[in-house]
């Protein structure tokens, strides 16, 4: 962070507050010239209070990242005739 982006590199940012914690997060990203989606970096951070088990935090929150990227990258919703 702090530095330019190598050609082609983009930054997108998200927050997000709810159950009393707060979180945000970054993203460095690039697009193939065949469209393929590569992640180069992610910056996450988290303010839930009090941490009593902090491995704990961390995988909840690189989970999400997972659980995240397969809905973005493999979700599917298909509709047919409006249903």
């Amino acid at each position: 962070m702090g530095q330019p982006l190598p050609a082609g590199v983009h930054r997108g940012i998200a927050q997000f507050m709810g159950y009393a914690s707060y979180s945000a997060a970054t993203a460095e990203v690039s697009v193939s010239p065949e469209g393929k989606l590569k992640v180069h970096r992610m910056v996450l951070g988290v303010n839930c209070g009090h941490a009593v088990n902090p491995g704990q935090i961390a995988s909840q929150v690189e989970g999400s990242v997972a659980y995240g990227m397969s809905a973005l990258l493999y979700g599917e919703m298909p509709v047919e005739k409006g249903a």
